[in-house]
């Protein structure tokens, strides 16, 4: 068993596998490029599928923060997304939306922005002149219409900043501008992700570095992120997994990159249908022994096909993580 039906109080969902965008850091291209990866999956998750889910676990409307993540798609790609929000608005405590803001029109973020317990958080990595530069392919000026129209509703905003060296020297001018917008909350991390651009790999290199310090120091054993906040994962496919690492990899092995061929334990022992949501419930999905298997392989570093579990998790590396990478939150609530 992965973990009890009843202890959930995150779920994290990937609405859809389309983008607008082609950011150099994301898992859908060549690393380091805007290239996408070939024979990529591009779907969208059905509302229904979601919803399912949703009613299986217990308390969700008192306990639930429901999280629509981009791990290799934007969630607003989903063209049902806006019946899914009014749907799971009243069967969850919260929803959480990440996005670049560059879809959809002013009326449709207008009408969102009135959903109460609906909070949005815009990847904006800059201005007009230094968004575009990691966020390739998003206009600025349909994202800061779309957020004025969300904002201008009611709805709940976060400016999320990633820090390169091409756009920090913005950070107090973009924290300003958050306020100046009426954004609810700023925070800026500073990135790992890389790029063709030169300024943007030396700001990764150098928090990267900052990184490999702290896990150096680092005992060596897991301690899974997804365990300690009862979270789970629902991919595209409508493949329940731990977090947003595990789902990746296993997408991302049919390519059969040599560097992702860890989750072949999965394809020589399992159905490959065991963990779909359409198929099964979540209490069977949580029950199969391969999470049983998957506990034991932490164990044993070397012989752990699972590495991106020892990448991310390592002694809790991810608290770590969030210690070095967040550089500035505010609280946006002392303005109003």
């Amino acid at each position: 068993m992965f973990n009890k039906l009843e202890n959930i109080k995150s779920l994290e969902v990937e609405l859809s596998t389309y983008c607008n965008a082609a950011c150099p850091g994301c898992a859908r291209h060549y690393w380091g490029t805007s290239k996408k990866l070939p024979n990529l999956v591009e779907q969208h998750l059905s509302v229904d599928t979601v919803t399912k889910v949703i009613e299986q676990i217990p308390n969700a409307k008192e306990k639930l923060e429901l999280h629509l993540v981009g791990n290799i798609g934007d969630p607003f790609m989903n063209p049902d997304i806006y019946l899914g929000l009014l749907e799971w608005s009243s069967l969850v405590e919260s929803i959480h939306v990440d996005t670049n803001g560059g879809m959809q029109n002013e009326s449709f973020w207008r009408n969102i922005g009135r959903i109460e317990n609906l909070h949005v958080t815009f990847s904006i990595d800059g201005l007009e002149d230094t968004n575009h530069i990691y966020r390739v392919n998003v206009d600025w000026g349909k994202v800061q219409r779309n957020f004025r129209a969300f904002i201008r509703s009611g709805g709940k905003a976060i400016w999320k900043f990633l820090v390169f060296d091409h756009n920090k020297h913005q950070l107090d001018e973009v924290h300003k501008r958050s306020r100046d917008e009426g954004f609810w909350r700023f925070r800026s991390e500073a990135s790992m992700r890389i790029s063709d651009d030169k300024t943007v790999k030396n700001f990764a290199t150098k928090e990267h570095t900052k990184l490999k310090e702290i896990q150096n120091k680092i005992k060596d054993d897991i301690s899974c992120k997804s365990l300690d906040i009862n979270r789970l994962y629902i991919n595209a496919e409508s493949r329940v997994w731990p977090c947003c690492y595990t789902s990746q990899r296993y997408q991302l092995s049919h390519f059969n990159l040599p560097e992702l061929t860890e989750f072949s334990y999965l394809y020589n022992h399992y159905k490959a249908d065991f963990n779909d949501a359409r198929k099964f419930n979540l209490q069977q999905i949580l029950e199969h022994e391969v999470w049983d298997h998957m506990k034991q392989a932490w164990r044993d570093r070397e012989s752990c096909e699972y590495k991106v579990c020892w990448k991310t998790c390592r002694g809790g590396k991810w608290k770590e993580h969030n210690a070095v990478s967040v550089v500035d939150e505010k609280d946006m609530n002392a303005y109003y």
